[in-house]
């Protein structure tokens, strides 16, 4: 087979799928790439060398032998087959076809969207056998939901036991080995169903036991365990702090809300900081720390307190700037990403996004010699209706600029919706807006968007251009992308090129243009086409359309 041929199979098989996988005629997987971290939590090299049976859930036994039949016969399949590593779980199918003249035998899983990904078997610390923090929650939430109602609540305590990972590092192996065996059944054993104890942080743990257990008896095992294995170590103190777990008037969600802000506040805080008595008591400080979060982040928005960064997007061939990406930055330059993040979780997202057009727009419009612009739009914003509305009003106002103005849906929170987005995107279009896929290729950002998204350029996720010129596999995939980007007819924009290596590959591949530090850092300075020096040409996806 042919690269060109190989490369047409790869885009194929990642226009309706999530993640590409080559097995050998053994089962045995050769080759992963695409969503793997996303969907499963581990790299795609991760996978590599492993049977397919590792991956595949086990009530899914027959369909997988379905597959790993139809490979060794050469022959094509479709069948439900739910991945699994651990438990990160997500459902969907596989089609699985050989290459017409090569060994090898390729398949493509396609997640089911809004597949819900349900822990199987608990993650658990391997040297004490403990839960995970994570597990340890969602333990506690069952154990709340199936209590009963008479009956007193559960406690949650926390152990602090300062220095001891350190005391333990210096033993032998074997009796390190023992010791953390014995800390963590120590632990079990005053736990709820002799399981409920987990490992929170560097000398941190947890568990959930009954109301009548004296925090005591765990302090004094605890102790107990750290005088036989270092006699010398007088200096460790075994610290704890319970909570009483009464969630009598929560709604589930505020329960796990609690429990998990409860977790993190100990494992953040020093010896004795931690004072939270009840859940009542951590969701309260929570709703007062989100209530203040949310006051500085609308005082963010309202005094203007943040300002506009550019960065330009040059065509490949030339080096030439073509068109910019403007970036919300704090006054001090930096990052505004945990504050955007937050915005996203309590869905005040729609705000920036609104505020950063509005100023975009006027900016725009005081410049008309400024190169088009790219203004990110969250993916959470464009399934909010009243957002829609009042953008394409603010839009509507500026009908100059509806060619100067690309919008590049981000994605950093996943759309749930991708067909009523694609709507969206389309009023976008119609409105003579050009529309962007932002890091296409990440875990965000499906290759199966492109079945309901109609979009004008594609942006290749940084994450394939930094090892293009030393991971085949890297390679492999941005040709692919390509492809799709030549017969959907849509332009392509490769992010993160730091290096002329990287940019004379791209240009190879056929990516139409280039923006990372290679050409310039974001800065606050806009460009404009005397700055640049261009010719005024059309923006990306024009020209094509």
């Amino acid at each position: 087979m042919s690269r060109d041929s190989k490369n047409r199979y790869v885009a194929f098989a990642f226009a309706r799928g999530d993640v590409l996988l080559e097995i050998d005629s053994n089962g045995i997987i050769v080759f992963a790439t695409g969503t793997v971290r996303g969907l499963l939590g581990v790299d795609a090299d991760a996978l590599i060398g492993k049977p397919l049976a590792t991956i595949a859930a086990p009530e899914a036994a027959q369909a997988l032998s379905l597959v790993v039949n139809a490979a060794k016969a050469r022959r094509r399949v479709l069948v439900d087959l739910p991945l699994q590593i651990g438990t990160r779980r997500v459902g969907g199918n596989i089609a699985g076809c050989p290459l017409p003249d090569g060994p090898g035998y390729y398949l493509s899983f396609s997640a089911q969207l809004g597949t819900a990904r349900v822990p199987i078997e608990p993650p658990r610390d391997a040297a004490t056998g403990l839960l995970s923090g994570d597990a340890l929650t969602v333990q506690a939430e069952k154990l709340l939901a199936s209590a009963p109602a008479d009956a007193p609540p559960p406690r949650l305590t926390l152990v602090d036991v300062g220095g001891v990972g350190g005391v333990i590092d210096k033993l032998p192996p074997d009796k390190r080995q023992a010791v953390q065996r014995e800390l963590g059944d120590t632990l079990k054993k005053y736990s709820v169903a002799n399981d409920s104890a987990a490992v929170l942080g560097t000398d941190k743990y947890g568990l959930v036991h009954d109301a009548s257990l004296d925090p005591a008896q765990i302090q004094r095992g605890v102790a107990e365990v750290i005088r036989r294995a270092a006699p010398a170590a007088t200096n460790i103190a075994v610290a704890l702090s319970s909570l009483e777990l009464d969630h009598a008037g929560l709604s589930q969600n505020d329960t796990a809300k609690a429990l998990v802000y409860a977790v993190n506040r100990f494992v953040d805080s020093n010896p004795g900081e931690f004072t939270l008595a009840s859940l009542k008591d951590v969701l309260g400080k929570e709703l007062d720390t989100a209530m203040t979060k949310m006051a500085d982040f609308r005082r963010f928005i309202e005094e203007d307190g943040f300002q506009l960064y550019f960065q330009p997007i040059v065509a490949l061939g030339d080096r030439v700037p073509h068109h910019q990406e403007a970036l919300t930055r704090l006054p001090d330059g930096s990052s505004p990403f945990s504050t955007v993040t937050f915005a996203e979780e309590i869905g005040l997202i729609t705000d920036l996004d609104y505020s950063v057009a509005q100023k975009l727009l006027a900016m725009l419009e005081r410049q008309p010699n400024a190169l088009d612009v790219a203004m990110n739009v969250s993916g959470r914003s464009l399934e909010n209706p009243a957002f829609v509305s009042v953008m394409l009003d603010l839009l509507g106002r500026y009908p100059a600029l509806r060619h100067r103005l690309m919008i590049e849906v981000t994605e950093s929170s996943r759309i749930k919706n991708l067909e009523k987005v694609g709507k969206v995107i389309q009023s976008f279009r119609s409105a003579g807006h050009r529309v962007c896929i932002d890091d296409f290729g990440s875990g965000s950002a499906a290759f199966q968007y492109l079945r309901y998204l109609n979009v004008d350029v594609i942006k290749i996720d940084g994450l394939y251009v930094r090892e293009i010129n030393n991971n085949p596999n890297d390679r492999t995939l941005v040709k692919a992308i390509q492809f799709l980007c030549d017969e959907l007819k849509c332009e392509s924009v490769a992010e993160m090129v730091e290096e002329d290596g990287q940019a004379q590959m791209l240009r190879d591949i056929g990516v139409d243009f280039g923006q990372g530090y290679l050409y310039a850092k974001p800065g606050p300075q806009i460009y404009s086409q005397n700055r640049a020096q261009p010719s005024r040409r059309p923006l990306a996806g024009q020209a094509r359309r």
